[in-house]
């Protein structure tokens, strides 16, 4: 099951060294400078992870069988690439 919005900010938290204007930034994911574009990608996850958005935006791993996000997608057929491209019009359109 791919990650949620919330583990994805929560893993930002942790043990990330980032420095602005030559500062360490404690906490990036609440930092004003970085925040607006963390918050985007962890919404970004929700809308993915989201039940009715699952079969759109993910596919079974040809190696584990869970599902992951179709941006990982090799397209091996028409059908795929179809797949494929629907999820990122789906995501752009957010």
């Amino acid at each position: 099951m791919p990650r949620t919005g919330a583990e994805y900010l929560q893993r930002v938290r942790d043990n990330r060294t980032v420095y602005l204007d030559g500062k360490l930034i404690e906490n990036a994911a609440d930092h004003p400078a970085f925040r607006n574009a963390f918050r985007t990608v962890a919404g970004l996850y929700d809308f993915q992870g989201a039940p009715e958005n699952l079969e759109l935006m993910t596919f079974p791993s040809p190696t584990s069988g869970e599902r992951v996000s179709r941006f990982w997608q090799l397209p091996k057929s028409y059908q795929e690439l179809v797949q494929r491209r629907e999820a990122i019009t789906a995501w752009a359109e957010l």
